[in-house]
């Protein structure tokens, strides 16, 4: 149960992250820059959260995967599966020693 509830905390840390940025994104670079150096505690939250972001957001992803393969019904077709290619028939040789195939 707690890996599940782990990969919730990338989109969530992705959340707070766009929620606490000290600027916008629409700022050009000097007023960019202006508000990270008069935030310095919120720019070192930023920098937490991304981490946080980077080691779970690929984790999430494996365990919704994981999931989506386990069950039944419409989301099974929709995970990635291998691609599975009908065996190639194989002819049966008869069990005496002097004929081969």
């Amino acid at each position: 149960m707690a890996i599940r509830a782990s990969a919730a905390a990338g989109p969530l840390a992705i959340a707070v992250l766009r929620v606490i940025l000290p600027y916008d994104t629409t700022d050009d670079a000097a007023a960019t820059a202006a508000k990270v150096a008069a935030a310095p505690a919120v720019e070192s939250a930023v920098l937490w959260l991304t981490y946080l972001a980077l080691l779970t957001l690929l984790l999430g992803a494996l365990i919704t995967n994981r999931q989506a393969m386990r069950a039944p019904g419409r989301w099974r077709p929709i995970a990635s599966q291998p691609e599975r290619r009908p065996r190639d028939r194989q002819v049966r040789c008869p069990t005496s020693s002097t004929s081969r195939c």
